[in-house]
C-alpha cells in the first residue's frame, strides 16, 4: 500500500516534468517588436524591429510571414541576423517591412517564435502586439478637390 502512496507522486512529478522544462528553458529570453514609428498614413510603409535576446547558442526560428499578416500587409521580411552580446546572451534581428490600408488604431498579431536550446529542446516564445494608428493626410475641414 505505502509503495501505492509513493509511486502516484512519483508519477505525476514525471509527467509534469515536460511542461516544467520550457518554462525554464525560456527564461533569459526576451522578445520585442519595435515600429520606427507608431503613426502614418494610408499606404505607408513601416519598419517592425523584431529583437530576441537570448542565451548564447540558442536557434530563433521565425516564421516567413504571409502577405496578409492581420490588418497588415507584408511587404518583406529581412535576413535574421544573430550577434553576440558583451554579456554573454545573444541577439537574434529581423526586420519587418508592412504597411496598412485603412485609417484607423491597429495591432500587429501576435508572432509566435520557436526557439531551440543546444540540447535540440524547442520551446515557443511569442512577439506581442505593437499598436499602429493610420491617420488622414487631409485636415478636417479641408474639402477641396485636388488632382
Amino acid at each position: 500500500m505505502n509503495r501505492k502512496r509513493l509511486a502516484l507522486p512519483l508519477i505525476l512529478a514525471v509527467m509534469l516534468l515536460p511542461m516544467a522544462v520550457p518554462a525554464l528553458a525560456a527564461a533569459g529570453v526576451q522578445v520585442t517588436l519595435t515600429p520606427d514609428r507608431s503613426e502614418l498614413t494610408v499606404g505607408d510603409p513601416v519598419q517592425l524591429a523584431l529583437e530576441v535576446t537570448h542565451p548564447a547558442g540558442y536557434q530563433v526560428i521565425i516564421p516567413k510571414l504571409e502577405q496578409a499578416w492581420g490588418d497588415l500587409e507584408v511587404r518583406a521580411q529581412s535576413l535574421t541576423t544573430t550577434t553576440a552580446n558583451d554579456d554573454g546572451t545573444a541577439t537574434t534581428r529581423q526586420t519587418i517591412e508592412a504597411t496598412l490600408f485603412n485609417l484607423g488604431e491597429f495591432q500587429t498579431p501576435e508572432l509566435p517564435l520557436t526557439l531551440s536550446d543546444g540540447a535540440g529542446q524547442a520551446f515557443e516564445e511569442v512577439a506581442p502586439p505593437v499598436a499602429l494608428n493610420v491617420v488622414p493626410t487631409l485636415a478636417e475641414d479641408d474639402n477641396d478637390l485636388r488632382d
